[in-house]
């Protein structure tokens, strides 16, 4: 009706006039919803109303890597422990989220905004796009090292896709982790009260021209300027080491103004700052520390809402998320990752989890946002086709359209969250809520058959379907495999994983009739010695792993569990009888 219309119109306390004025600005960064560090503090203003009115939040990551690093595995046992467990997992990860970088974080805002009688429920959505990049002093300061790492393969994926590399390096938003501040706030008190028993550097004859000229600027700024405002000082290289001392010294004579060096295409440059007032030196440090923080408070928004936040197939996210923003994944343990990511996002929910509910094969985002639109996914809710339909912000046509770009995270995160929002009628319409709560804070892995779950008992996954079959030469081949499957006429019943040459998992589908008389078939070949999967079975292979391992209580230096290969490819005896 009229009154949903102009809600669809109307979110954050915009009037019509206001609205208006916002159509005519379509050209700016912050009305398309690209954000870079040139207009970072007008979006942010606009995004906490934003994140406070919506009903949830979808999100996606592009990053200069992802994960190769678990493809390394080549023991058995990793291979094993990899493909059933998320602890193993995590360990598996970590290197990768630690070293790579994100590079575009793309939020998208859904609020519900009514319903009709034809298209059902109606929600608005808003998407920002936030280009990312780490300066130095600040990966400095989060104890991240000083490089900037690419993948080839996800850098030549992102070119394909068109991604806007210049958007991170020339205007990307740096950020700290939380906590860094405090950190570095307590080190810089330390190391003032040292300094401060130190004599200020001596005035020669030859800095006195120097120093009135900084002394009337800063004195300009101080009496006539207003909080925010910047005079310029000079730049890095033409000042020399003495007169960048001055700076700081003088500047200390005034308890409005701050010293700022800023990186510009010419260099970097020295301006002093107009502040509050302030009393102490470490008044002014805490001031500047807080505009470092920088795109982290973007993520503590989303911490202090505590909106649900949905995401597709995001263990990997997850990771990255933790050791940009939370805290150093090379220090934490899988419950300490665990317990810091639930504590931050008390609510998520995986796509890539719901659709396995639904009769799709792949479920990529991409062929989920069709899925979810196709005459297929209609049928099954047993709708007409358009039934639930979600008429958007007209702030968010630059994504929504049919020139939308994939894997730009913006529109993949709008994409993540109209799928949810399919999904979850879908779970209505069957009277099948149920399966939605219990996947609730439970996150796929790629790979692996347990779950990520946060909040709840991570009980180890029923795997009484799973047979664990060893021993078999190393000549035996897939065809072969499956020609012993066809025998037993459970063809399309097993699913084959492989873990060696000589090790492999058939997983037979769950609830299916006829796994005992199969489990008794494959037991009885003598190619092979077959038993079902079981704690005790896990507890041996994490026993076969290297001293040091995460798994095992340890860690090698540099926080990877170890790659070295046991001289044996198969299990031992003891494992399987």
């Amino acid at each position: 009706g009229e009154a949903i219309e102009k809600d669809l119109c109307v979110w954050g306390g915009d009037t019509e006039g206001r609205k208006e004025e916002k159509r005519k600005k379509r050209a700016t960064d912050i009305y398309n919803m690209e954000v870079t560090k040139e207009n970072f503090e007008e979006v942010l203003g606009d995004l906490q109303e934003v994140i406070e009115q919506c009903d949830f939040l979808a999100y996606d990551l592009e990053m200069s890597g992802v994960n190769e690093v678990r493809l390394n595995s080549n023991s058995a046992e990793e291979k094993l422990l990899g493909f059933l467990t998320a602890e193993y997992n995590y360990y598996l990860t970590r290197g990768a989220a630690h070293s790579y970088r994100i590079l575009q974080f793309g939020l998208c805002a859904f609020r519900r905004a009514g319903e009709t009688e034809t298209h059902g429920d109606l929600y608005t959505s808003k998407a920002f796009n936030f280009y990312l990049f780490q300066d130095s002093a600040a990966s400095k300061m989060s104890g991240r090292g000083s490089q900037l790492v690419f993948s080839v393969s996800s850098a030549e994926f992102l070119r394909n896709n068109s991604f806007q590399f210049d958007k991170v390096f020339h205007g990307g938003i740096s950020y700290l982790r939380s906590g860094d501040e405090e950190a570095y706030l307590k080190k810089f008190t330390e190391r003032r009260k040292v300094e401060s028993s130190k004599p200020d550097l001596e005035i020669r004859e030859e800095d006195e021209e120097f120093i009135r000229e900084i002394r009337e600027k800063m004195l300009k700024l101080a009496e006539e300027g207003k909080p925010g405002d910047m005079e310029e000082l000079g730049l890095w290289y033409s000042l020399g080491w003495r007169n960048r001392q001055f700076l700081y010294q003088l500047a200390r004579e005034y308890n409005t103004i701050s010293i700022r060096k800023i990186g510009e295409e010419r260099g970097d440059v020295f301006y002093a700052k107009r502040i509050p007032e302030c009393s102490t030196e470490v008044e002014k440090k805490a001031l500047e520390v807080k505009e470092w923080i920088g795109f982290r408070n973007v993520l503590d928004i989303i911490w202090e809402a505590k909106k649900p936040i949905v995401g597709h197939n995001c263990f990997t996210d997850f990771c990255f998320l933790y050791d940009a923003f939370i805290g150093n994944l090379m220090e934490s343990d899988y419950e300490t990752f665990k317990k810091n990511v639930h504590e931050r996002f008390p609510q998520i929910v995986d796509t890539k989890k719901l659709a396995e509910h639904f009769p799709i094969q792949r479920t990529p985002l991409q062929m989920m946002y069709e899925y979810v639109q196709s005459e297929r996914f209609y049928k099954i809710c047993e709708l007409p086709k358009g039934h639930t339909d979600f008429p958007l912000d007209v702030e968010c046509e630059d994504y929504v359209s049919n020139d939308g770009q994939y894997h730009d995270a913006a529109f993949d995160a709008y994409m993540t969250g109209y799928v949810f929002l399919r999904l979850r009628k879908a779970f209505e319409i069957w009277k099948r809520t149920e399966w939605f709560e219990e996947d609730i804070n439970r996150i796929c892995i790629y790979g692996c058959a347990q779950s990520l779950t946060l909040g709840k008992d991570e009980s180890m996954k029923d795997y009484s379907f799973y047979l664990h079959v060893d021993g078999f030469p190393k000549s035996m081949t897939a065809k072969d495999v499956q020609n012993i499957i066809s025998s037993a006429n459970a063809k399309n019943l097993v699913r084959v994983k492989w873990i060696n040459d000589n090790s492999l998992m058939f997983i037979w589908e769950e609830n299916a009739p006829g796994f005992e008389e199969f489990a008794k078939a494959m037991a009885a070949r003598e190619e092979w010695t077959v038993k079902p999967l079981s704690k005790e079975v896990l507890q041996a292979y994490v026993a076969l792993l290297p001293e040091g391992n995460p798994m095992r209580g340890g860690q090698k230096p540099n926080g990877e569990p170890s790659r070295k290969r046991k001289r044996t490819d198969s299990a031992p005896a003891s494992v399987t009888t």
